[in-house]
């Protein structure tokens, strides 16, 4: 009796499923979003710049509509998190090969085939650029201007978020 009642769930979920409300629910659905990804990325009209790229910090308090003392809060309460958030990214790169060494001088056979290596090399390079991106966007904070890569890497004040 038990296969035919996981039987009749399954063809009862179906048909639900394939209802005409649902089927047309679900276009809608998938019509916002392709019209989302079609219109591209919205540029925050709430952050303004001054000409040289630099943060207009008095501007985005105005539009906000907050005082002076907010803005200044809510962009140290970001620099701390990407900070946060760089610093675990990093822990991570660091756990990945302290693991891989581990196991690799503790295997018989080295762990070393190439798919086990690019796996590793591809997951610790996944947190190095997420690390990268939040160490540029702490750097933007900090000097209150929006610089390039380039720029953040050839800085001479240090790129370390902490």
């Amino acid at each position: 009796m038990l296969p035919w009642r996981g039987l009749h769930f399954i063809i009862e979920l179906l048909i639900t499923c394939s209802s005409a409300r649902h089927i047309a629910t679900n276009g809608r659905a998938i019509e916002a979003m392709v019209r989302g990804i079609r219109a591209g990325p919205c540029r925050d009209e709430q952050v303004y710049l001054l000409g040289d790229r630099k943060l207009d910090v008095i501007a985005t308090a105005i539009a906000a509509k907050v005082g002076l003392d907010e803005i200044e809060g809510r962009l140290e309460r970001r620099r701390r998190q990407t900070a946060h958030d760089a610093r675990w990214c990093l822990i991570g790169v660091g756990w990945f090969l302290a693991l891989w060494l581990y196991e690799m001088l503790h295997s018989p056979d080295g762990f070393t085939s190439l798919g086990y290596i690019l796996a590793l090399i591809g997951t610790c390079a996944v947190f190095a650029v997420i690390a990268l991106h939040c160490a540029l966007i702490n750097w933007q904070i900090r000097t209150r201007r929006l610089g390039t890569v380039r720029e953040f890497l050839s800085t001479r004040d240090g790129w370390w978020p902490f």
